[in-house]
C-alpha cells in the first residue's frame, strides 16, 4: 500500500470488509455503521520498524516473519469502545473478546 499499489479504501475490503462478509459476519464486523462493533485501530503508515517475536503479543512465542523490515505500525487501538492499545502499548487486561455468531 506504501507503494501506491493498493489504496487504504482496498486495503480495509480486502482485510476487513470482505472476510466479515465471508465469514456471516458483517456488517457487525468489518464496517463503520451504526450498530457495529466500535473497533478500531490507528496505523502510523511512515512508521519502519523490525518484527521481532519479542515485541509481539502472542501465546505462540514466535513469527515466520523475524527479522523482515516493516512499515505501518499500529499506535491505538480500541476495541467496542475501550482502549487496548495506547502509544504502542497494550494496555488491555485481556479476555475481553467476544464471539460473534455467523448469520445463518
Amino acid at each position: 500500500m506504501n507503494e501506491g499499489r493498493l489504496s487504504l479504501e482496498r486495503l480495509a475490503a480486502t482485510t476487513l470488509e470482505n472476510p466479515a462478509r465471508i465469514y456471516g459476519i458483517y456488517p457487525r464486523k468489518g464496517s463503520f455503521l451504526v450498530g457495529s462493533d466500535g473497533d478500531l485501530t490507528i496505523i502510523d503508515l511512515k512508521k519502519r520498524w523490525k518484527i521481532r517475536a519479542e515485541d509481539l503479543v502472542t501465546a505462540c512465542g514466535w513469527t515466520p516473519y523475524e527479522g523482515f523490515e516493516a512499515q505501518g505500525l499500529a499506535t491505538d487501538a480500541m476495541v467496542r469502545g475501550e482502549m487496548v492499545l495506547e502509544d504502542g502499548e497494550v494496555v488491555s487486561r485481556g479476555g475481553q473478546g467476544t464471539l460473534i455468531s455467523r448469520s445463518g
